[in-house]
């Protein structure tokens, strides 16, 4: 028990800390968004959240999915995400199939509609890397967090 209670405060402290690339709200406590490391099932249907990301923290083989609070944004904004959410995964498959130009140019309309959206700003900087570099050899689409 305790070992696994570990593990998890092990998860959060990494995934908290890259969520700040996700998101330009305040913290939780403020009203703001902040990392879901649970299913989504258990919570879609009390708050509004979106899907943003699968990552895998270090030392660990299985990814975790990374969901958005979207109460936590300014209603307007938060409205527009759940408006592009149906595009925002489309943009995320193409992703995961390195299509990066498609998935790019998904994400571009996505930021366009709400410059708020620094999820979709994050892809669209991933997307032009990987434009240049190629995907990894071993590609699965998860974001691999090395620090907290």
């Amino acid at each position: 028990m305790i070992e696994s209670a570990a593990d998890a405060f092990h998860d959060v402290l990494f995934v908290s800390g890259a969520y700040r690339r996700y998101i330009s709200t305040r913290e939780l406590g403020a009203g703001g968004s902040a990392p879901l490391l649970w299913p989504a099932a258990s919570i879609q249907n009390i708050v509004l959240t979106r899907f943003i990301d699968r990552v895998r923290v270090k030392g660990k083989t299985e990814p975790v999915g990374l969901y958005e609070f979207l109460d936590g944004d300014e209603p307007e904004h938060a409205e527009l995400k759940l408006r592009s959410a149906a595009d925002f995964q489309t943009a995320y498959q193409e992703y995961i199939r390195a299509r990066f130009r498609e998935a790019e140019a998904l994400f571009t309309r996505i930021y366009r509609s709400n410059q708020k959206d620094k999820a979709a700003a994050l892809y669209i900087e991933r997307c032009r890397n990987y434009q240049l570099t190629g995907a990894p050899e071993n590609w699965d689409g998860v974001e691999e967090l090395t620090s907290k």
